[in-house]
């Protein structure tokens, strides 16, 4: 009965830690894949050695036409901390795995979101508001831009 136990136990073990490392090489429909050796990163045993992405230079407000976009971008040259969420001419583009063809569901996004304020996201089917989230999230690599929440 002991034995019997202590086999089940490894089983289930060991199921999980299968399950857990295919669920980070492989997520499916959610996440970022790892590389199939991130057990052996350092960065992985130590979050102390993992190094924050450099953020990508926004573009320069005279490339905007809009004015919203111009003062989003200029509240960010000059140093003013988001007090919320900041997003800066954010992109995202699919590409079939059938025919090649692409397919943008972000095409440079700016808005800026400050603390207490509501956001809400409007628009039709394929319009591209749950890649937002998602690429807000982390759950999903933006192509282009860059997004701040809380500095």
């Amino acid at each position: 009965m002991v034995e019997t136990t202590y086999t089940l136990l490894y089983l289930i073990f060991g199921y999980m830690s299968i399950g857990w490392y295919f669920d980070n090489v492989n997520p499916q429909n959610r996440g970022v894949p790892k590389p199939w050796y991130f057990l052996f990163q350092p960065s992985f045993w130590f979050s102390s050695l993992r190094s924050p992405s450099p953020p990508l230079p926004p573009p320069s407000p005279s490339s905007c036409p809009n004015s919203e976009q111009s003062s989003i971008l200029l509240s960010e040259q000059s140093g003013l901390s988001p007090c919320g969420v900041r997003v800066l001419g954010l992109s995202k583009t699919y590409k079939s795995l059938i025919n090649g063809k692409e397919t943008q569901a972000l095409q440079s996004v700016y808005f800026t979101v400050n603390k207490g304020e509501l956001l809400g996201v409007m628009g039709h089917n394929g319009a591209g508001k749950s890649t937002l989230i998602n690429v807000l999230c982390g759950l999903v690599y933006k192509d282009g831009g860059n997004a701040r929440i809380y500095d």
